[in-house]
């Protein structure tokens, strides 16, 4: 699959949500991509996953559950649950103010921008 190949860790099952949305889990999100292809999915690029009070205002934005933290160098990897959706967010470290904790409770969220959807015949 395209998006794996080349990094994207989230890859994530959709289906159609009726509404013009995209049910991920338990969560809607929204896509500027109209298309909703067969066995569907969604790919969303760690860079462009927010953490913190930033992601409030965002198309997309959800509460979740620090799983993960990790120093990779130059940028802090985090990892959220959010409703029964493992979401990776990659930022350099200067923009967070403070590294959240394990079991943290955060807004987490992307823009619909960011949001790429694929088909079945696409991977």
């Amino acid at each position: 699959f395209v998006a794996e190949f080349l990094g994207v860790e989230n890859v994530l099952p959709a289906a159609p949500s009726g509404d013009g949305q995209i049910e991920v889990g338990g969560l809607r999100v929204v896509s500027a991509e109209r298309r909703r292809p067969p066995g569907m999915c969604v790919t969303v690029r760690p860079q462009d996953v927010v953490v913190g009070e930033g992601a409030r205002g965002l198309d997309n934005s959800f509460e979740g559950t620090v799983s993960a933290v990790s120093d990779e160098g130059f940028s802090l990897r985090i990892v959220v649950e959010a409703d029964g959706v493992q979401l990776v967010a990659e930022a350099p470290w200067r923009t967070h103010a403070a590294v959240p904790s394990l079991g943290e409770v955060v807004p987490v969220g992307f823009s619909a921008d960011s949001v790429h959807v694929f088909g079945e015949e696409e991977r």
